[in-house]
């Protein structure tokens, strides 16, 4: 790709929807992607695109292991007096496309959501978590 005025960046501004497509644009030589909605309602995509482009040997955590993360920085907020729902209600997607993927958003909705949540609560989603993973 020649570039009249290489000061200039070239990006795509939305639109892809994983990690495969923004990696195939980031080699034929643009500058940058935007990836929006899609990593919000499936965070995997970043992981994908931290695989693809930085470190081929990086693994892609597993849902339980970003709950168990979580969980500190839940306290830490807490302490601030933040409600665990803050946090949770952007963690929909976490299990977008496995099995369980409805009973996590209906946990999070109904029990993680309520005013009293302590950020534990997350520990509770583990055994649904694992299991719709197995499943």
């Amino acid at each position: 790709m020649k570039r009249e005025r290489p000061d200039l960046k070239v990006i795509i501004n939305g639109g892809l929807c994983d990690g495969a497509a923004a990696a195939a644009h980031m080699n034929e030589g643009l500058d940058g992607v935007m990836i929006g909605r899609a990593a919000y309602h499936r965070p995997t995509v970043l992981a994908e695109l931290e695989q693809r482009l930085i470190d081929p040997a990086w693994p892609i955590p597993e849902p339980w292991e970003i709950v168990e993360r979580m969980v500190p920085y839940a306290k830490a907020c807490a302490q601030r007096g933040m409600r665990l729902h803050s946090i949770t209600r952007h963690m929909h997607g976490v299990m977008a496309g496995r099995e369980g993927a409805r009973a996590w958003r209906r946990f999070l909705s109904e029990v993680a959501a309520r005013p009293d949540a302590p950020p534990e609560t997350l520990f509770s989603a583990l055994p649904m978590i694992k299991q719709g993973i197995a499943a």
